[in-house]
């Protein structure tokens, strides 16, 4: 009997597609019955010196389905479009759910995340959630590199500039 003995557990796993392919392997894997997920953003992008609003895939060349090994991996593994799913010589390597859940708690109804929502802007109101200024509250100055950094001005220090790890801030609101 098909299946007998072998584990039958469902997880989420990444699957690795070839460059500007993952919407088309994406679509491919939905055909194997299995649960596909591909994080979309929205964003601005000069195309032939116009600024125009593309949809790409958050994160390029990958995306997230969810499967029994024992039951599509080989499957899974040769459809159009597909490197690989993504793993060790012992075999795919799950991703833990609630990562996915995470990201699908941020998505639209389209798989599209708005990544301009979920980000600090100037005069947004912020606490410190790690270092030697945890639980002080600031305001966003400007976000000063490519790095993540963040200029905030300190309240309880009457407006001192400090720059922090952006992933070390937290809106006011959500306290």
């Amino acid at each position: 009997m098909r299946g007998e003995g072998l584990d039958m557990e469902t997880n989420w796993f990444v699957v690795q597609s070839r460059p500007r392919q993952e919407k088309f392997a994406a679509a491919h894997a939905a055909q194997l019955d299995v649960e596909v997920f591909l994080p979309l953003v929205r964003e601005e992008q000069k195309v032939a010196g116009v600024l125009r609003r593309v949809v790409r895939a958050l994160f390029p060349c990958y995306f997230f389905v969810r499967f029994c090994p024992s039951i599509s991996f080989q499957a899974l593994s040769r459809i159009r479009g597909c490197v690989r799913v993504v793993g060790t010589g012992a075999g795919p390597t799950p991703v833990p759910s609630d990562v996915v859940a995470d990201l699908r708690s941020y998505a639209g109804p389209e798989g599209v995340i708005d990544l301009e929502s979920h980000m600090l802007r100037p005069g947004d109101l912020v606490v410190v959630r790690q270092g030697p200024f945890e639980g002080l509250l600031g305001r966003v100055e400007r976000a000063t590199d490519g790095r993540g950094r963040v200029a905030i001005l300190l309240e309880a220090l009457r407006g001192a500039r400090m720059e922090v790890d952006g992933a070390d801030l937290e809106p006011a609101e959500a306290m």
